[in-house]
């Protein structure tokens, strides 16, 4: 304990009587005492009745103490009784004590020993604290265990060397079984890596990045995952175990719906897949193939469909739909193009094939189109039978015809490769003749009356 003392205190008397058990006195004076607590009083000083007290604290204009200290014993005193501030035995035999220990010193508790510069010593309970203070040299040989171990202080930089190749150079050990929070967080600018309570890692808000310069996350263009495949494959799943029927990749949404997945067998789902190629890319957009490496149907850059023989459920193609083999389709298919096969095509359901849109065509020799309420002579290419081209619409004759009249001209890319005769209805009852040649004109077989309506509708195949 420290103790306080003052030279400049004067001898004073007992204001009121104390028993034995009080622990509050009244002075004469407090002149000249020492302010700070706490100090030392001796009552009935010179007389048998002698007694030390410790002065602890003020109360009101009187002084709290403890009674009977230094080996003498707590009695009454009068009123009058002389108090004195002076040195008592324990301000000489404590300076002793100390020089003497060689543990529980400098307020230092427990049986902690004086710190050498030489003698081995076992620290226990001891904090090292303040930037003045240096660990250096430590090898890792020394450090024989860390218990509940803390770095608090900030590190310019932390390094970590392995005694060998052959060793680890950093274990941390959490196999708590009620864990609940992350083993280890690496944090840098609100960005975190965590090695989780399970021993996930996580990163939070930052990037992940293997094999790649520091810039690349910089880079307007980067992704938050980037791996660089140089020698083995980039990115691996595996299943745990051959009963694990979890999905092996998910992609979600940022309201955590999941869009496109590939489950337990491998099997790749998506709401939304779209095959898009980049400028001059020939490739194909999608390829189906079997064990054998051998493609069995596949999409090209056109958006065309085609395979070697195959079933389509429910299949949708924006251009030709083409199985050089046998086709089966079930379910309601479209194609906006042509559909043709090498062998039988067996529909289950529906097969809609909506082909082109419409072309007008332009009338020669005062042929006009008979008007409101009745089809223009129009033209489109059809999906089936395949490669065709449907003529439809109905036409008046300006004139009395003769056999090879023209009407008009199909353009290039509708035009057969053989001429192509067609019947007409012509009035209520006559069928008459038209021919389609191979460079693209539809003229009149016969002699058709001037004013005379006929009406058109023939599938024209292109490859007869």
């Amino acid at each position: 304990m420290t103790w306080n003392y003052s030279n400049t205190s004067v001898q004073t008397t007992l204001s009121a009587p104390v028993s034995a058990g009080d622990t509050i006195i009244s002075l004469g004076t407090t002149a000249g005492l020492p302010v700070s607590y706490p100090y030392t009083l001796i009552l009935d000083y010179g007389a048998a009745t002698v007694e030390v007290v410790t002065v602890t604290a003020p109360s009101g204009g009187n002084l709290t103490v403890t009674r009977g200290q230094d080996g003498t014993s707590a009695q009454s005193h009068s009123a009058g009784a002389v108090v004195v501030h002076g040195v008592v035995a324990r301000d000489v035999a404590e300076p002793q004590a100390h020089i003497a220990a060689s543990s529980n010193i400098h307020g230092v508790g427990g049986p902690s020993a004086v710190v050498g510069t030489a003698t081995v010593q076992t620290l226990t309970n001891k904090i090292i604290d303040a930037a003045s203070n240096t660990l250096s040299n430590i090898p890792s040989s020394a450090i024989t265990s860390l218990v509940a171990a803390k770095i608090t202080q900030p590190f310019a930089t932390l390094s970590v060397t392995p005694a060998s190749a052959s060793t680890t150079a950093m274990t941390v050990t959490a196999n708590e079984a009620s864990r609940s929070v992350p083993v280890a967080t690496f944090t840098a600018q609100n960005n975190a890596v965590l090695i989780d309570e399970d021993g996930t890692l996580d990163v939070d808000r930052g990037d992940l990045s293997v094999d790649v310069a520091r810039a690349h996350l910089a880079a307007t263009s980067a992704s938050r995952l980037w791996v660089k495949a140089t020698g083995k494959p980039g990115l691996i799943v595996k299943k745990a175990n051959s009963a694990d029927t979890y999905d092996l990749l998910q992609l979600r949404r940022d309201d955590d719906s999941v869009w496109t997945w590939v489950d337990s067998s491998g099997r790749l789902t998506s709401r939304i897949l779209i095959a898009k190629p980049v400028s001059g890319d020939t490739g194909n957009l999608l390829e189906c193939k079997n064990s054998s490496n051998t493609v069995l149907a596949k999409v090209d850059k056109d958006g065309n469909v085609s395979g070697v023989a195959g079933t389509f459920t429910g299949a949708v193609a924006t251009g030709a739909l083409t199985v050089t083999g046998a086709a089966s389709i079930s379910g309601a298919t479209t194609a906006t193009g042509d559909i043709g096969a090498g062998a039988d095509i067996n529909v289950t359901g529906n097969v809609n094939t909506t082909g082109e849109t419409w072309h007008g065509l332009t009338l020669a020799n005062n042929f006009t189109n008979r008007g409101a309420g009745y089809p223009n002579l129009s033209y489109r290419k059809v999906p089936s039978p395949g490669n065709s081209v449907q003529l439809v619409g109905q036409v008046l004759s300006g004139v009395t015809t003769t056999p090879g009249t023209q009407i008009a001209t199909l353009p290039v890319g509708y035009r057969p490769a053989t001429e192509i005769p067609i019947s007409v209805q012509a009035g209520s009852s006559a069928v008459i003749g038209l021919a389609v040649g191979t460079d693209g004109s539809i003229k009149v077989y016969g002699t058709w009356s001037n004013g005379m309506a006929f009406g058109i509708n023939g599938i024209i195949p292109l490859n007869l």
